[in-house]
């Protein structure tokens, strides 16, 4: 190896030394005062030596720095991920409206491949025969199994109507599909009118303009309310038309951030009854920080407490009544909404 690709290739990695003692002593502090910087340090180094004198072949700096802030940020929790130049561009625009997708939400834990937990009904993806269940093993061609749930996710939209090839993996089975990226929402809510209870209303995407919308459309629509069946609610509407509205909300594994701080606080106050499966434990704070060439790493901050003080954080939200995970149709929610 030549003397200057020998002090870049250190450079990066004494900028991931660096980079691991802050982590540790700002953001880590309880596993700081289980082991000692020192040694943590030591054995970074001599891991670097034996890849500097014994590796087959010359290694790539950029590369080999990239991986290990990778390897370092992603396994913190299935949150928190670095991303570099392409995923940063691809989260600045997470929000856009225009964003076209398939229509999975997944799940992701660090070193496995993501999971498909819940379906858009009449997307791309549910039209096209994924399954809840099934795992992603590739977008494009691309592994997933060192990409982040974040990234997996962001990689699944685009601005434009453009197809995907998704490889799944499916028991025994590894299957091929072709999906077209289209527009999931042409309302941020939808509201059923369903007998023996108030409806069904789902919420797409939670803003002020859409709790103005289901104000002025749906609240008039509820006359005698007996039951609504929801997967949101609507906790920002400032008279609280649905205060003495009996609620039943509807949980999976898909049911993540906002939505299951929401479940997990109408629980808590009694003001709502759960039907489903357990939620993932994923209500948290992630702040985002950009990286001088470009990439950026988001980190978790802050845990969501409810008034009991109480974390959702890799707890959850348990249903009062579950659902088998084996069916998690509509039918399979209703009927046991019903008989409730």
């Amino acid at each position: 190896m030549s003397k200057n690709r020998i002090r870049v290739f250190l450079l990066a990695i004494l900028v991931v030394i660096s980079f691991v003692y802050l982590l540790e002593i700002n953001f880590l502090p309880r596993l700081s005062s289980k082991s000692s910087p020192q040694k943590d340090i030591d054995l970074v180094t001599r891991v670097i030596n034996l890849i500097r004198l014994s590796y087959i072949e010359e290694p790539e700096p950029t590369k080999t720095m990239n991986g290990a802030f990778k390897g370092l940020v992603d396994s913190l929790d299935p949150l928190s991920c670095y991303l570099d130049k392409e995923g940063v561009l691809r989260y600045s625009k997470r929000q856009e409206p225009k964003l076209k997708d398939i229509g999975v939400v997944l799940f992701k834990s660090y070193g496995f491949f993501p999971q498909v937990v819940g379906l858009i009904e009449n997307s791309p993806a549910q039209k096209g025969g994924i399954q809840i269940g099934d795992t992603i093993s590739a977008l494009n061609g691309r592994s997933t199994l060192m990409t982040s749930m974040l990234e997996a996710n962001l990689y699944l939209k685009s601005e434009e109507a453009t197809s995907i090839k998704v490889k799944i993996l499916r028991g025994n089975k590894t299957l091929e599909m072709n999906l077209e990226r289209a527009s999931l929402f042409e309302e941020p809510f939808s509201y059923t009118p369903l007998k023996g209870t108030s409806g069904i209303l789902r919420i797409n995407q939670l803003y002020p303009p859409c709790v103005k919308r289901i104000k002025e459309k749906v609240i008039p629509k509820i006359k005698e309310p007996e039951k609504a069946l929801i997967q949101e609610t609507l906790s920002s509407m400032n008279e609280a038309p649905l205060e003495k509205l009996p609620l039943i909300i509807w949980t999976s594994m898909g049911t993540m951030g906002s939505a299951e701080a929401v479940a997990g606080v109408l629980k808590e106050s009694k003001r709502a009854k759960i039907i489903g499966l357990e939620t993932p434990g994923l209500v948290a704070k992630q702040d985002f920080f950009p990286l001088e060439d470009g990439s950026g790493i988001l980190l978790t901050s802050s845990l969501f407490h409810l008034n009991s003080g109480k974390t959702l954080w890799e707890t959850g939200v348990m249903p009062d009544e579950k659902i088998e995970s084996e069916d998690q149709s509509t039918d399979s929610y209703l009927k046991k909404s019903l008989s409730s």
